[in-house]
């Protein structure tokens, strides 16, 4: 093998590790400060609709003023709600390489038509119900991210019964 081929094979797997080392492994992008990211939940058949707000703080590294809506939203028939939206101006969620992951409140701070159906299963007692919920993600661009979140609806009257919603996928356009 000449010395220029082995040249050039060296300098293509040197551009190839940079790419997967530059991008981050996860394929993850890095966030703009600042950015407002708006996307929808994909609630299925548990409600009608479903979409999250988060900016991302001005040093780039956290995820701020995050809020969660949902409409028409049904747990099992034992909890159900007209419309159920929270707001938590610092979740104290960090992002890393371009990636975020933290806790959140079970869902009911500010509701419509709310109802409370005890029944068969019981919704279950949880210890802290500021963080049985959880969301992940990953930036897909410096504006826009896609993840997970699990979402649990309950009350402050209901004195931490909460009944879980379910896990499911959210995107930005």
């Amino acid at each position: 093998m000449s010395s220029q081929n082995l040249l050039r094979q060296i300098t293509g797997l040197a551009v190839i590790l940079f790419l997967l080392t530059g991008c981050g492994a996860s394929g993850a992008a890095k966030p703009q400060p600042g950015a407002s990211i708006t996307g929808i939940i994909d609630v299925v058949e548990k409600a009608e609709g479903g979409t999250l707000s988060f900016k991302v703080s001005d040093a780039g590294n956290a995820i701020v003023n995050l809020g969660i809506s949902l409409e028409k939203a049904n747990c099992n028939d034992m909890i159900t709600m007209g419309s159920v939206s929270d707001f938590v101006s610092d979740p104290n969620i960090t992002i890393v390489d371009g990636a975020f992951e933290g806790s959140l409140p079970a869902m009911g701070g500010m509701v419509t038509d709310y109802r409370f159906n005890p029944g068969d299963p019981f919704p279950t007692p949880v210890p802290d119900p500021y963080t049985v919920g959880k969301i992940t993600g990953h930036f897909t661009s410096p504006a826009t991210a896609s993840g997970t979140i699990t979402i649990f609806l309950g009350a402050a009257m209901s004195g931490g019964i909460v009944c879980e919603l379910g896990t499911f996928d959210w995107s930005s356009p």
